[in-house]
């Protein structure tokens, strides 16, 4: 995700890795890693609380790519 709200764009870097159980992930932010073994569904609320204004895009792609 590409931040543009402070006038110089930031890259946000956000990595899911597989975890134990099923359909959980390491979720690494910016290279460091930021949560453990989180289904899909915390790991966008987590990211919604973290990063407001740049969830939108992140879902808008989520969206169409399920599409």
């Amino acid at each position: 995700m590409t931040d543009y709200d402070t006038g110089t764009p930031f890259t946000h870097l956000v990595e899911l890795y597989p975890s134990n159980p099923v359909d959980c992930y390491n979720v690494w932010l910016n290279g460091k890693r930021w949560k453990t073994r989180m289904g899909w569904s915390n790991v966008l609320e987590g990211l919604k609380k973290a990063l407001p204004r740049r969830i939108k895009s992140l879902m808008a792609c989520t969206l169409l790519a399920q599409s």
